[in-house]
């Protein structure tokens, strides 16, 4: 998977060779420390996505609901029927209105929420720093796979909301490639977060490859490096629970055929 080659090309590259030189290790540190405070800064809009996107996991994790048809809560009154039969169809027509006007309630949820993660994937900045084509070291390697989650963040929830909001009146094919290429941008949302939730770990290896805090000195702390860990890690950027086994299945058998 994308996820996986990337994250261990990754981690590889926080490595460096034990013939680099003083100024080849003093600019690996100098990158590192840049892209750090860079995930410091932007810590809070990433976990506002995150944590709008974790409301939104449990409606789509296994796949996208398909929206109510009609008017949720028309039919709440049963026709009249004579005899005995008349309340049992009352209340059986009772229930299906409260169950299609739940269901209507958790779309218009899902539309909003999708809606505002949308737009909260698209203002997270597209790079760490601005000369991320120049970086050397754990720096370049944690600025890459934070350009490629967010990335791809970004492009997975636009499809997503896309889908959700294609008008009944599209022509049949289209609304039928949406909604057989939706479950792909679903785990995609996952392995975004994915990612970004071992770009703490990434850091701190970095730091402590390069020399830890005696080597960083006021340029990287041992206290901004913590703060790092823990805003980028499983528990702080990681969605659960991992998208449904049979979803996954289906979308590997779509892409393999």
């Amino acid at each position: 998977m994308l996820m996986t080659v990337a994250v261990t090309a990754a981690i590889a590259g926080c490595g460096g060779s034990s013939h680099s030189s003083g100024e080849e290790v003093q600019l690996r540190r100098s990158d590192l420390a840049q892209v750090a405070h860079a995930l410091i800064s932007i810590r809070g809009p990433l976990a506002d996505e995150v944590s709008v996107a974790k409301s939104v996991w449990p409606l789509i994790d296994r796949g996208l609901p398909v929206a109510p048809a009609g008017d949720a809560h028309a039919g709440g009154v049963a026709p009249r029927t004579p005899g005995r039969l008349t309340a049992a169809i009352r209340r059986r027509a009772a229930i299906r209105a409260r169950t299609a006007a739940a269901l209507a309630q958790r779309y218009r949820t899902l539309l909003r929420r999708v809606a505002t993660v949308t737009l909260l994937a698209q203002q997270l900045p597209d790079v760490l720093v601005s000369n991320a084509d120049e970086l050397t070291g754990a720096g370049s390697a944690v600025s890459g796979l934070y350009a490629l989650a967010t990335g791809l963040l970004e492009h997975s929830w636009k499809e997503i909301q896309a889908t959700l909001t294609a008008p009944r009146n599209e022509p049949r094919a289209a609304l039928a490639f949406l909604r057989a290429n939706v479950d792909t941008y679903i785990i995609a949302v996952y392995d975004s977060h994915f990612d970004l939730s071992v770009l703490g770990k990434m850091v701190r290896a970095g730091f402590e490859r390069l020399g830890g805090a005696e080597a960083f000195g006021n340029a990287l702390t041992q206290a901004q490096v913590s703060e790092i860990e823990h805003g980028y890690s499983p528990p702080a950027a990681r969605l659960s629970p991992h998208p449904w086994e049979g979803l996954i299945k289906q979308t590997e058998a779509a892409t393999s055929s």
